[in-house]
């Protein structure tokens, strides 16, 4: 799981530039990667496991490239941003 997150926020940014990767972001939508990777963070979520933190910290960096510079990424995010909050408090305790 971990190679899949770190691949799919390889392909959100365009190599060299770090500017968002348009074109990526969309196809990732189309398939609706951000639901199927939200519902393996709330099987994660109360897990102390340190491998299962550092996969938590994983997802907040693919929906970081994910959004970024992406404004129909980002309205669609915002519909799950209760559970995005809990991450990142999950993250830093």
């Amino acid at each position: 799981m971990s190679q899949v997150l770190q691949k799919m926020s390889r392909l959100c940014i365009t190599e060299g530039t770090l500017s968002s990767n348009c074109q990526n972001q969309h196809l990732l939508r189309e398939c609706k990667v951000e639901e199927i990777i939200i519902q393996v963070f709330n099987l994660l979520r109360d897990s102390k496991d340190e491998s299962h933190l550092k996969l938590m910290r994983e997802i907040s960096e693919f929906f970081q490239a994910y959004c970024k510079g992406n404004g129909d990424n980002q309205a669609i995010m915002a519909n799950h941003i209760k559970d995005l909050l809990k991450m990142e408090v999950h993250i830093i305790i």
